[in-house]
């Protein structure tokens, strides 16, 4: 069985034959965004790397006109709460219900806030990217937050290259580094 982005083409052609690639109006069937091989025969211009199955290659345009700015967005707002609070600021605007015996601001650490003025802030958000169709059938990236089975596991799986293989540790060493700015 083909694993990672080559299960997307195997089988290719899968709609050959009656009945087998019906074609809604997008006003009742909103299709899926269709990868590498189209259903016409031509293929994708995304570069994927045959050596690479679990590898998906983002442009430089996508990077610099779509993830980038949009991560940065996501980060302010995530920073314009996180700082006040952190800070002991009262304008964080975070509710106290979602404070309250919540173990990432336990109390301890909600008590010594104000002591953080000089405090740096790294973000450290596990999220996954999918290509998505809207309504007018334009493909973008969508961002997919944390998911039901908490935040550790989406993070941890970030330093695998392919499913049960580990990212080199200098490697995983050199992100951090990055990160913060500075050598470990």
């Amino acid at each position: 069985m083909a694993e990672g982005w080559k299960q997307l083409i195997e089988d290719w052609p899968w709609f050959h034959g009656e009945g087998r690639f019906p074609v809604q109006p997008n006003s009742e069937f909103m299709p899926p965004v269709r990868l590498l091989l189209r259903p016409y025969g031509s293929r994708d211009t995304v570069p994927v790397s045959e050596d690479d199955p679990w590898g998906w290659p983002i442009t430089e345009y996508e990077e610099s006109l779509t993830l980038q700015p949009g991560l940065m967005d996501l980060a302010r707002h995530v920073l314009d709460r996180l700082v006040p609070l952190c800070r002991g600021d009262e304008s964080h605007g975070i509710g106290q219900h979602k404070l309250k015996d919540n173990p990432y601001w336990p109390a301890e650490l909600a008590s010594r806030s104000k002591t953080l003025e000089q405090e740096r802030f790294v973000l450290l958000l596990p999220m996954a990217l999918s290509m998505t169709q809207d309504d007018h059938a334009h493909v973008r990236w969508t961002l997919f937050g944390n998911s039901e089975q908490g935040p550790s596991r989406a993070f941890w799986k970030g330093f695998l290259t392919a499913p049960g293989q580990e990212l080199p540790a200098e490697q995983a060493k050199d992100f951090f580094r990055h990160a913060v700015g500075r050598g470990l």
